[in-house]
């Protein structure tokens, strides 16, 4: 039984695929978790200059 051409483009484009893939999952990945760090930070922020709150969040004024 031998290997087509067919066989190893399909095998090829199915590797490749994956990798990108893979390769999307992990920059999709990296800007969800930099996005939801940015997000509290802004929060921590608007809660510490807000003044009512800011004991509970800001590690300064708590002593942390």
């Amino acid at each position: 039984m031998s290997v087509g051409d067919d066989d190893v483009a399909a095998a090829l484009s199915r590797v490749h695929r994956t990798e990108w893939g893979r390769v999307v999952g992990a920059l999709v990945g990296v800007s969800a978790i930099s996005i939801s760090r940015k997000t509290l930070r802004q929060k921590h922020l608007r809660a510490w200059c807000s003044g009512g709150r800011a004991t509970a969040y800001h590690p300064i004024l708590v002593g942390g």
